[in-house]
């Protein structure tokens, strides 16, 4: 399985900026789950904050990458159908709205019963010709409200990736 999406390599800025919004909520005993992580742009930021990242991904390129790089963090070639993962109080969606399918829904809906996140990270690429996304990305939104998620920060930011420099984040917090 070829992954396609090497320029997501590209991770200091978008994970440095990513990482200055979530940093005020985050708790010093909170666990992150990097949801279809990809190459993890919070690996590197929440990891020499002292924080716990457990991130999966189907593809083994970058998982295989992230176990290289950064041992202390928890990485997971698995596809969402398998991922069974509990005690995280963070989840990053980052990028893997792109992913909203069916099997993607049951994972989130298991893992937002199991885990009742406190915090949800979403960002998606917002360049065309990706509309496409930009609707999953509000479906994403919608839902996580429907589940008692409210939005406390949003908004748009360039990522420093050529393929996807332009991008839109949202941070959810549980209302319960």
């Amino acid at each position: 399985m070829i992954y396609g999406w090497t320029y997501l390599k590209e991770t200091h800025i978008r994970g440095e900026f990513l990482f200055s919004i979530i940093k005020p909520y985050l708790r010093e005993d909170d666990r992150v789950l990097d949801v279809c992580c990809g190459y993890s742009p919070l690996a590197n930021p929440l990891l020499e904050a002292e924080f716990r990242i457990t991130g999966f991904d189907i593809h083994p390129s970058p998982i295989q990458y992230l176990k290289d790089k950064f041992h202390r963090g928890e990485w997971y070639q698995v596809s969402c159908e398998e991922a069974s993962f509990t005690g995280f109080s963070v989840f990053l969606l980052l990028g893997a709205t792109v992913s909203w399918d069916i099997s993607f829904h049951h994972f989130l809906s298991r893992a937002l019963e199991s885990n009742e996140p406190r915090l949800i990270l979403l960002d998606t690429s917002i360049i065309p010709p990706n509309a496409v996304w930009i609707k999953i990305y509000d479906k994403v939104i919608t839902y996580l409200q429907n589940k008692e998620y409210k939005v406390v920060s949003a908004g748009k930011y360039e990522s420093g990736m050529k393929d996807a420099n332009k991008r839109s984040y949202s941070l959810l917090e549980r209302q319960k």
